[in-house]
């Protein structure tokens, strides 16, 4: 009953691994539109999540990096095939620190100019979007999907389309590059693609990291930049027309961050980390609270499924006690003959302490190979079952039987013998040679 417990824990913890690290903190803003004017708030100093910001959070003890992170969506290309994805800039020693699983490859490089690392799943995205509709392709909000790439069953998902370590890519910030039925005059507006290198694919299956692109930040705001300029320069040409997806012009000496990652070795700072982070008052938040709410949770699991396994150990204890009674009514001239021949007291009771102990032994060791075996039986019947939903992952056992779980299960039984043949040893010492 506990294994299943220790099943439903271990499957919380690799759903949790899959939507991002426990290590990182993200900092953002702090809005409060609740907020009454105040007289005093023309007095304090506005707080911004800048440069200086940044710095400050990473010299906050417990705190191993901190890096800005900047996102925007934008389209790849290679041939005919383009995929709707997202691009973030991020600082490449905390993307080391958070030990991506690589497909082939290494992280993007500081040091090089348009060096990208590709998400899982991202070579799967691109498609023909003059095919829409067409041999199962279709779009899903702004994101292409093929319905033969997420099939179930015993059905191979096919290969991707874009071999993204060796094929040309080019990216592009104007999501409207590649769409089909645009005006050429509105074609005319679109920027140059620019030619990237993928340094490395990541492999599928980290919700976080599985639908982006990731480079570093000089290399983000050299795109950003020069597609400012470009949008300027359309505007200047063409004054009534503006793109949807200009990006505004932003002041560099009051340039903040829409978010801002850390990276906390020790787990167990997270939440005093966070604390401090308030009080300099931005937000924080973390995959720690969710963590603690599920492991309340689990344990209550456990504690129930522990208490229904307690009610079989309390029959066993009775059944126990019942056997050693009886043994001592059985053994009565052995006990006296015993007792005559110059037995101690102690002797006798650890006599049958001990017979009460190795019927526990005997009786766990029992227990543990059934147990096993309706472990091993239930993995087989539930295998690929993921009882908290979720795909393109292999499912966690529904049962886990660890080591220290049968070590416990030994101990605790031996002790459950020991503890219901107490009475009966009692007994047999106080038991008159007379009768």
């Amino acid at each position: 009953m506990i294994s299943l417990g220790v099943g439903m824990k271990q499957s919380i913890d690799s759903q949790l691994k899959e939507m991002g690290s426990l290590n990182i903190v993200t900092v953002t803003k702090r809005y409060d539109y609740q907020k009454t004017p105040d007289k005093d708030d023309k007095n304090k100093k506005k707080v911004l999540l800048n440069d200086e910001a940044v710095e400050a959070l990473a010299n906050i003890p417990g705190v191993d990096v901190a890096s800005p992170v900047k996102s925007m969506p934008v389209m790849l290309r290679h041939g005919k095939y383009y995929a709707y994805t997202q691009v973030t800039g991020i600082k490449r020693e905390l993307m080391e620190l958070q030990h991506p699983k690589l497909e082939s490859g290494e992280i993007f490089s500081e040091d090089e100019r348009n060096s990208f690392l590709i998400g899982g799943e991202i070579p799967y995205q691109f498609q023909d979007p003059k095919s829409r509709g067409v041999d199962g392709d279709f779009y899903m909000g702004d994101m292409m999907y093929s319905v033969n790439g997420y099939e179930e069953g015993q059905q191979k998902r096919p290969a991707p389309k874009v071999d993204v370590m060796t094929d040309l890519l080019l990216l592009n910030p104007d999501t409207r590059y590649g769409e089909p039925g645009i005006s050429y005059e509105d074609r005319q507006t679109i920027p140059r693609p620019i030619k990237i290198s993928v340094s490395g694919l990541l492999k599928s299956g980290n919700w976080s990291f599985d639908f982006g692109v990731y480079t570093s930040l000089e290399t983000f705001d050299k795109i950003e930049k020069d597609y400012e300029k470009w949008q300027k320069k359309m505007k200047q040409r063409n004054p009534d027309q503006q793109s949807d997806t200009a990006i505004k012009p932003v002041d560099k000496r009051k340039q903040e961050y829409n978010q801002v990652q850390l990276f906390v070795g020790d787990t167990k700072k997270i939440l005093e980390i966070q604390e401090i982070i308030r009080k300099m008052g931005y937000e924080a938040s973390s995959m720690i609270q969710m963590v603690e709410q599920l492991n309340q949770f689990t344990n209550i699991a456990q504690m129930v499924l522990g208490g229904i396994g307690g009610v079989s150990l309390i029959v066993a204890a009775i059944g126990i006690s019942n056997t050693m009674v009886m043994s001592i009514y059985e053994r009565t001239k052995e006990i006296g003959v015993m007792k005559v021949i110059g037995a101690s007291l102690e002797d006798i009771q650890g006599m049958f302490l001990t017979e009460a102990a190795l019927i526990g032994f005997i009786g766990g060791i029992i227990g543990l190979i059934f147990s096993t075996g309706g472990s091993m039986l239930l993995i087989v019947l539930t295998k690929g079952v993921n009882i908290f939903g979720g795909g393109g992952c292999e499912a966690p056992p529904l049962s886990v039987i660890p080591i220290w779980l049968y070590l416990l299960g030994m101990v605790f039984t031996t002790g459950v013998g020991l503890i219901s043949g107490y009475l009966p040893a009692r007994r047999a010492m106080r038991l008159s040679v007379l009768k």
